[in-house]
């Protein structure tokens, strides 16, 4: 069961304008994806609705941890706000997921009728740490192609 469920999930911890980084890999069975929220921004005429790849996207998407959770610079000493990333280091055979339709508040639980569309077969690829890595290495190398070329036009 293990080869074909199991996966491994990528955590990045950032921080710092030193680059403050912590890089965790840990086993999943699951995906938990939230189906609140945003599918009710964009109600349709038979209700709220939301993708399959919208719950993914929200899922990997960077979260801003805030003040409560400082981490303390090793480099510069200071306490620091950082920001979490969650990508798929490896993909199972099977992928599960799990549809989180319960809203809990302080006072009450209440289910959501959210309607969640999911394609017949889903390409999981923009959701990987592999992806994400060239992303960023492109993003990257394009903007110092375009500073370089900014650069060379001043000095003429």
């Amino acid at each position: 069961m293990r080869l074909i469920y199991c996966a491994a999930l990528q955590l990045i911890l950032d921080w710092c304008s030193f680059r403050g980084v912590s890089t965790t890999v840990d086993p999943y069975w699951d995906i938990s994806l939230d189906v609140g929220q945003e599918a009710l921004l964009s109600p349709s005429a038979d209700g709220p609705h939301i993708s399959l790849e919208d719950c993914l996207q929200r899922y990997i998407r960077p979260e801003q941890l805030g003040s409560a959770a400082k981490i303390k610079c090793a480099r510069c000493e200071t306490y620091e706000e950082s920001t979490k990333q969650l990508t798929l280091k490896t993909l199972p055979m099977v992928a599960c997921f799990h549809l989180k339709r319960f809203e809990h508040n302080s006072k009450h639980r209440k289910k959501m009728d959210t309607k969640v569309y999911y394609p017949q077969f889903i390409d999981m690829t923009p959701f990987t740490a592999a992806y994400r890595e060239r992303s960023i290495g492109h993003e990257k190398k394009s903007n110092s192609v375009v500073a370089d070329a900014l650069t060379k036009n001043r000095n003429k």
